[in-house]
């Protein structure tokens, strides 16, 4: 039997990484539409970059697009 103290911290970790892979999914699905790939492209270039380097991407692309995100794009990078 799990002491509950041990479940507790089980589910602590599960809701962060439920909400990581959520903030990743949607950093992909930005970068996808931003740099145009398909499906082939994604899955090799995406599976080789970690988060930072994709915000990192991002960035450059909203810059080349002159779009200006604010905070949002170095929120994320805090967390990754």
């Amino acid at each position: 039997m799990v002491s509950k103290s041990r479940e507790k911290a089980w589910r602590y970790v599960g809701r962060f990484m439920d909400a990581f892979a959520s903030v990743e999914a949607a950093v992909d699905n930005i970068f996808e539409i931003m740099f145009n790939l398909n499906a082939t492209s994604l899955l090799l270039l995406l599976g080789t970059l970690d988060l930072r380097k994709k915000v990192k991407l991002l960035e450059l692309g909203f810059e080349q697009l002159e779009i200006s995100v604010g905070d949002t794009l170095n929120r994320i990078n805090e967390f990754s």
